[in-house]
């Protein structure tokens, strides 16, 4: 009924001209704080450049502030899936642009409070590899699919499981 009983917890823009911020998945960690990514275009000289965004919430939705502004050196990048593991870790999966596109996949390591990039692969075949979702199992194995192969050029594509064993 019109969504009567939903609020808007954060909305969030990155820049404040024409270019647009989209949230693309949400996990909550074990204490029930809420991360949100997505991409968020700014506009430098009159170009766009696209930036991968992870979101924290507290537990009751409230409080949200930026964790991690990534931009790819060479290019623009989008973030499309997080989970945590049970350690506490945050991974979060998308892809890059630069020549083809590259299969991203950073970390917040909880131990040592930093994120840093875990994984930049293209797959050796085709020209780009995207990945969308991220997930773990119990034992805080990190699994993320995606694919392989670029449909505007004619290449193929592949379905891909990429994973991560637990430390």
């Amino acid at each position: 009924m019109g969504g009567v009983t939903w609020t808007v917890a954060d909305n969030f823009r990155l820049y404040n001209g024409d270019a647009p911020s989209h949230a693309c998945g949400i996990a909550a960690d074990a204490t029930g704080n809420l991360y949100v990514v997505g991409t968020a275009a700014t506009v430098v000289s009159g170009a766009t450049k696209i930036n991968w965004i992870v979101r924290k919430g507290s537990p009751d939705g409230t409080n949200w502030v930026t964790v991690d502004q990534y931009q790819y050196p060479s290019g623009n990048a989008w973030a499309r899936s997080v989970t945590t593991t049970p350690n506490g870790d945050i991974h979060v999966t998308g892809y890059a642009s630069s020549t083809g596109a590259h299969w991203i996949t950073r970390q917040y390591t909880a131990a040592s409070g930093v994120w840093a990039t875990t994984d930049d692969f293209i797959h050796p075949v085709n020209s780009s590899t995207y990945s969308n979702a991220i997930t773990t199992d119990p034992a805080g194995a990190v699994f993320s699919a995606g694919y392989a192969g670029h449909p505007d050029t004619g290449v193929i594509q592949n379905w891909l499981v990429r994973r991560r064993l637990a430390p």
